[in-house]
């Protein structure tokens, strides 16, 4: 049983070693293959179409579109949030400007037609530009399963030793160190496993609202406040750069400057005084 014990802890490194080295060969061995998928969401075209029904998709979807007004595009964009957050997903970014609204959404594969159906019938809004693609994550999935499969059968034999305790307390050490090697592969494994099905569950939608220049106001207050908007966004970053020169420039000027300094003092120290 001992000699059992100090085969396996010898062995349960190199095996978790391997899986660790093994990340990088399976994700080069085994690229995925980006397809392209049509503008409304209908059948895949290329060599993912005989398995598009079948196959673990990772959907990138970007949408753009013109609106009437900011207030219109900030509706719209609620609206849309509204929805996802409804159907099971979420917001994960959201920006607002003075002519556009932008949002990142996480939304279930399934209801991409849906939100597309809800953002076209939204009044005011222009044509909408889309581009969608589908990269196929089937054997990426499957080897990170097999590999936290296997980490979690090592854990259950490490235990079982463990439990048994026949071995001298060096035996013992050498299990329990393997078995935190073999928790920690587990943690990280499962956490790999979490992110790669969550790109699969939930599509990822890219939407912008920019309001149309034709649809600009040409009033006169209209235009004051977004010249002075753009002029605020202006002198901010003229601020932000020579702050930035500063403290880029600065130490060294002041570093250079300190023999001058120095030299500029003892000679008014050393001059003769007039009474």
């Amino acid at each position: 049983m001992r000699t059992a014990i100090r085969a396996l802890a010898l062995v349960v490194p190199l095996s978790l070693a391997a899986c660790a080295k093994g990340d990088f060969h399976t994700s080069a061995r085994r690229a995925p293959a980006a397809s392209s998928v049509d503008a409304r969401g209908g059948e895949a075209r290329g060599p993912a179409s005989p398995v598009a029904r079948h196959a673990a998709l990772e959907i990138t979807v970007s949408l753009r579109a013109d609106v009437d007004d900011t207030s219109h595009a900030r509706q719209v964009g609620d609206a849309l949030a509204r929805f996802t957050e409804a159907h099971g997903g979420w917001v994960s970014a959201r920006n607002g400007g003075p002519d556009s609204v932008t949002l990142q959404l996480r939304v279930p594969p399934s209801e991409l037609d849906a939100l597309r159906s809800l953002l076209t019938r939204a009044h005011g809004v222009g044509a909408l530009h889309e581009q969608t693609r589908a990269v196929d994550v089937t054997d990426a999935l499957a080897d990170v399963d097999a590999r936290l499969h296997a980490a979690r059968a090592t854990e259950v034999r490490l235990l079982a030793l463990l439990d048994q305790r026949t071995g001298s307390l060096a035996d013992v050490l050498a299990v329990e160190r393997s078995l935190g090697d073999a928790r920690a592969r587990i943690e990280q494994l499962e956490a790999e496993a979490r992110n790669a099905h969550g790109r699969v569950d939930l599509a990822t939608v890219d939407l912008e609202l920019t309001v149309s220049r034709d649809a600009l106001p040409a009033t006169l207050p209209a235009q004051a406040r977004v010249a002075l908007h753009d002029g605020v966004v202006g002198a901010r970053t003229m601020v932000s750069v020579l702050l930035l020169f500063v403290l880029r420039v600065g130490p060294s000027l002041a570093l250079l400057g300190l023999p001058v300094w120095a030299f500029l003092w003892l000679r008014r120290r050393s001059a003769p005084r007039l009474r």
